[in-house]
């Protein structure tokens, strides 16, 4: 039991540095990401950060405006076509390379 328990304690310290330098990755990559989500509650007419007030205006505003409207529908359908197509190429390409 104590060969066991030093052998994942040597493992986990091996595996330390990639994990932490994946979770700085991971926070580098969604830190901008969250910074704009809560901008976009906010009530001013400029971005700020943090919000003094939240709101909803900008959803409110942004289907309201038809042309943003058709670009969202526009960009749910390509995503769908392209997810086809990935699926349509994928499946078969994964079964080939396994059974191969």
């Amino acid at each position: 039991m104590k060969k066991q328990l030093n052998k994942w304690i040597i493992e986990t310290i091996k595996t330390l540095p990639l994990s932490l330098l994946n979770v700085i990755i991971f926070i580098y990559l969604l830190a901008p990401l969250m910074v704009v989500l809560a901008t976009s509650f906010s009530k001013a007419a400029y971005p700020i950060f943090p919000p003094k007030a939240l709101s909803l205006r900008w959803y409110s505003n942004f289907f309201q405006n038809e042309q943003f409207i058709d670009s969202l529908v526009l960009s749910c359908y390509v995503a769908l076509c392209t997810t086809i197509v990935a699926l349509i190429i994928g499946i078969p390409a994964s079964l080939a390379l396994v059974l191969k």
